[in-house]
């Protein structure tokens, strides 16, 4: 009799000792599967856009961005990435911002990327980087996202010959973007270029590297360089610049070498800059 009361309470505390397991293990789960601080969720977001030309500002209305187009966007510090796909907007972001809340954010859209992934986005010469300083309304109901977007560089193209080759040194160009940081990684890599038919290479989208607008232009075996003007490669601006020659480089300083770096240049002006009354093109 003593026998059997003894192992009916081995086989209470048995069962109390599991079932703390099960409590244990469950509540485990909720934390690591629920929605606890930073656990990302979709929801669909509102979106009024608009993008600055570089030179007049040109609306982006929902129904000219493209499937797979992505917006950054940092919340203070909560980062979310919207997309859009099949006529709507929809949002990855943070639980964080499920509770009623309005502010600031930050946001950037990069066109023609080379790669986008979920962590970075790479980005080439002909990239394109819009940021701006925007609002956001999140409530119960609906996420809602306005902001003025503007080139964070200027762009520029090279004139020449047909079929010249150049390589431009001195420019400053952002080459990846790190979602969960937002923020850009640059380059002052060497520019390879090549004049096309029309008479100019392709656009770049840049800065100058230096304080002091200096600019390198390796072409026909010799190197060009020279300072330019502060109007020259601002954010926002467009333009292009001849490519000097062995028989033309006014205003350039010339070597017969093609390795030549920029240490400075004992010229300051802008007389090859080209102001350009040219939308991008934002299709």
């Amino acid at each position: 009799m003593i026998q059997m009361k003894k192992t009916a309470l081995y086989m209470i505390w048995l069962l109390l000792a599991m079932g703390v397991a099960v409590v244990q293990s469950c509540s485990s789960d909720a934390e690591d599967n629920g929605k606890a601080s930073g656990t990302m969720h979709r929801r669909v977001l509102t979106m009024d856009l608009s993008l600055g030309g570089f030179t007049e500002t040109s609306s982006r209305a929902t129904s000219s961005f493209s499937n797979g187009d992505k917006v950054y966007i940092d919340f203070g510090g909560a980062m979310g990435t919207a997309e859009y796909n099949g006529g709507q907007w929809t949002i990855e972001c943070p639980d964080d911002l499920q509770e009623a809340d309005n502010g600031t954010c930050s946001v950037v859209y990069i066109q023609n990327a080379s790669s986008e992934g979920s962590q970075t986005v790479s980005l080439s010469t002909e990239s394109i980087v819009y940021e701006a300083t925007g609002e956001y309304t999140n409530t119960v109901d609906m996420m809602s996202v306005s902001a003025a977007l503007s080139p964070a560089t200027s762009r520029v193209h090279f004139r020449g010959t047909a079929g010249t080759e150049i390589t431009v040194r001195g420019l400053k160009r952002s080459e990846q973007f790190d979602v969960s940081s937002f923020s850009f990684s640059e380059t002052t890599d060497d520019v390879q270029l090549t004049v096309k038919s029309d008479g100019y290479t392709d656009y770049v989208y840049c800065l100058f590297a230096s304080d002091g607008n200096e600019l390198a232009i390796v072409s026909d075996g010799s190197t060009f360089t020279r300072s330019f003007g502060s109007n020259v490669l601002q954010a926002g601006h467009s333009g292009y610049i001849t490519i000097p020659t062995a028989n033309s480089y006014s205003g350039w300083e010339t070597d017969s070498r093609t390795d030549v770096s920029i240490d400075g240049s004992d010229y300051d002006g802008d007389s090859d800059w080209n102001q350009e009354d040219q939308e991008p093109d934002i299709n």
